[in-house]
């Protein structure tokens, strides 16, 4: 509805499969933008009205002082702090690009960490050079993923996720995996081994899982199981008593992951 020039980001893995992303131009990220920039301009009105009126209570006087030191500290760091904060521990978004179906990723398909997210958005005030969202959406409309100096800078895109392709995917899944819950084994992910799973890994893994619905008997999906399950828990470092059923060992990791890897 907003992006009528929406482009596509593809990333080609060493397997040669290519996996698609559309990415979120102008239009959704500017609504994204004003959804938040309405949210941080309420909580910067109720943090200056609380604090100002205490000032005002107090009369002139040192009090008063305190409470405007306080009251501008506080919004520096909210306004500084909002879109950081809730990029990392809202995977990725805001309320606004909540709202609007976007998130923030790497450039290679993995969820943004926290030094990308600190990258991307110590750029976004020269988005705003020289008045209104000029640069930036000047950068965008001519960059080839739509990204911004600081998705440049950061190795970062921002996505539209496909939503209710997604649901429904996710339901289907759900349904399958829900017989190997009594199987599953306890398998520990620390975050050294996340980041070594890399997007190459991630797609081996989902196209096994896709495979569990797909009718192919359990002799057959055993044998595809036993190599991929060999490989991932030699590259995460773990034991092999895990790999008694790679079946189930695969289900275990593929459900530690997903939340990390699925759009």
């Amino acid at each position: 509805m907003y992006d009528s020039l929406q482009k596509e980001q593809t990333i080609l893995t060493p397997e040669q499969v290519r996996v698609h992303y559309q990415t979120a131009g102008v239009g959704s990220r500017a609504m994204a933008q004003v959804v938040d920039a309405g949210l941080l301009l309420a909580a910067n009105l109720i943090i200056v009205a609380a604090l100002g009126g205490l000032g005002w209570r107090s009369g002139f006087g040192s009090t008063a002082d305190y409470a405007l030191a306080i009251a501008i500290l506080l919004v520096a760091v909210l306004n500084a702090g909002y879109f950081i904060v809730m990029e990392y521990y809202m995977g990725g978004q805001t309320v606004g690009k909540r709202i609007m179906g976007l998130r923030v990723l790497q450039e290679d398909g993995r969820s943004a960490g926290l030094l990308p997210i600190l990258i991307r958005n110590l750029f976004r005030p020269l988005d705003f050079l020289p008045f209104g969202y000029f640069l930036g959406a000047a950068v965008m409309l001519f960059s080839s993923g739509d990204k911004r100096l600081g998705d440049m800078v950061a190795g970062t895109m921002v996505v539209a996720e496909q939503q209710k392709e997604r649901l429904r995917n996710r339901k289907r899944t759900d349904s399958v995996l829900q017989q190997w819950e009594s199987r599953i084994p306890h398998v520990v992910l620390y975050d050294s081994d996340r980041q070594a799973f890399t997007r190459e890994d991630w797609v081996l893994l989902s196209a096994w899982i896709d495979s569990l619905s797909s009718g192919m008997s359990p002799l057959r999906l055993s044998e595809l199981a036993r190599p991929v399950a060999r490989y991932l828990a030699e590259k995460l470092q773990h034991h092999e008593r895990l790999l008694q059923d790679p079946s189930a060992y695969l289900v275990a990791v593929y459900l530690q992951l997903r939340e990390d890897w699925e759009l």
